[in-house]
């Protein structure tokens, strides 16, 4: 599909059709010219043989009328012998004509000098079977025209976009992170693709300079949101700490405190996006005890709730990867998986390159699934508060920086299983 589209391609076709369209019109060319010019001889042929025939019949009547091969004669001196000559001689006018006799062309001269009528026949079936040979040949040039011109037209294609693909290969291997030891346009000299180099370097410096400007945003505003809330973390534990809180402004206390959790989650995942581009700090992880820290802070909200937490990842099966990665990655699948249910059971597992989260909750819908991990979108079962939210698309975008792979299955009503596949980042 791709291929037939390329720009390669469509150049090979080009210079193709333009070529088999030259040769074509110039073969037609040829073959009118040669066969007008065949007509013409033909005729001045004809023309001399009359002339040299009425001047024998007039020197001398009883010479007998030129015949050879392809040429004979015939003399009608009154209307009795006009009737006796054969169908195809007997009503031409004075002139030249061109009859077909049993399927074979003739060129017919009739003269009248003294009321005596000449008539030469001239068979031109030879001269025919000549020009089939020349149009068969030229037949036969066009298609090895067309043939050479395809590969050739190919060849010089490859040739002619050479520097285009250079330049999309090129293109392809650049990321937000680009830093150009040179201009792409200063690999290029012909012009147009200098100019199409040119305007991706300007398109690229504009993405670097947003890409930059993003990262630097999102770091500072993270950076600045951390403070406050630890600040709100430390207040609810001193609350919390205080035995004559009634259970209600407790409830209220704790809602609080896991907001600012949550909020400190997507500040966690903001700061990791926002190193994008910079060298990944690839470590051996110990799987089971990564999902133990990711699981550690919600551990007070799953048992209010009554779900268990179990972790049935081997321990010391060990990944080299990014370790602050995954535990983003795993703290923000463990809290939606908290968010879909009121009671039940939450069971971590991995192999060998893979780790899976399974839940026992309300599931997701099968319309709903492939829009879980776009930005701000809740689904239809989602809490008032909570629910799939940015923590998802967060979670996206991270696996995708680091070349991991999630898939999620549910079935609504059972639960949901999230399957991340892991990869060594370097």
């Amino acid at each position: 599909m791709g291929d037939r589209h390329s720009l390669r391609r469509r150049v090979a076709i080009g210079i193709a059709l333009l070529t088999l369209l030259v040769v074509a019109v110039h073969s037609i060319a040829l073959y009118v010219i040669i066969d007008d010019r065949e007509e013409e001889q033909i005729n001045n042929v004809v023309a001399d043989e009359m002339q040299g025939f009425i001047a024998r019949y007039r020197a001398d009547p009883a010479s007998a009328p030129p015949r050879s091969q392809n040429l004979s004669a015939r003399v009608a001196r009154n209307a009795a012998e006009r009737a006796a000559l054969p169908p195809h001689l007997r009503d031409l006018a004075i002139g030249m004509h061109e009859v077909f006799v049993n399927g074979e062309e003739m060129h017919v001269a009739v003269r009248v000098v003294e009321n005596t009528w000449f008539y030469l026949v001239y068979d031109v079936s030879h001269h025919e079977a000549q020009l089939r040979e020349i149009l068969w040949l030229l037949a036969f040039g066009v298609v090895v025209t067309a043939i050479v011109a395809s590969v050739l037209g190919y060849l010089l294609a490859g040739l002619l976009t050479e520097p285009v693909a250079a330049l999309a290969a090129r293109v392809a291997a650049l990321g937000p992170d680009w830093r150009p030891d040179a201009p792409l346009a200063s690999h290029y000299r012909d012009r147009e693709v200098r100019r199409l180099a040119e305007a991706f370097d300007a398109y690229m410096a504009r993405m670097s300079e947003f890409v930059s400007r993003e990262q630097s945003f999102t770091a500072d505003v993270s950076h600045e949101l951390r403070t406050p809330l630890t600040a709100i973390h430390t207040g609810c534990e001193l609350l919390l700490n205080d035995t004559d809180l009634p259970e209600e402004i407790r409830q209220r206390i704790r809602r609080i405190d896991r907001a600012a959790e949550r909020m400190g989650g997507v500040i966690q995942s903001l700061l990791l996006l926002a190193r994008a581009g910079q060298p990944t700090t690839v470590e051996s992880v110990d799987l089971h005890g990564c999902a133990e820290e990711a699981a550690d802070p919600l551990r007070e909200m799953l048992a209010d709730r009554g779900i268990a937490l179990r972790n049935d990842i081997p321990r010391g099966l060990a990944q080299p990867l990014d370790r602050t990665a995954l535990g983003v990655v795993l703290s923000n699948l463990l809290r939606n998986a908290a968010d879909s249910m009121e009671r039940g059971e939450i069971v971590c597992r991995a192999g060998d390159g893979w780790i899976e989260i399974e839940d026992t909750g309300r599931g997701i819908p099968a319309d709903e699934l492939p829009r879980v991990f776009e930005r701000h979108y809740r689904g239809r079962g989602a809490r008032d508060a909570e629910g799939y939210g940015i923590g998802l698309s967060l979670v996206g975008r991270i696996v995708e920086r680091q070349g991991w792979g999630l898939s999620l299955d549910s079935v609504p009503g059972r639960g949901t299983r999230a399957r991340l596949r892991l990869a060594a980042t370097g």
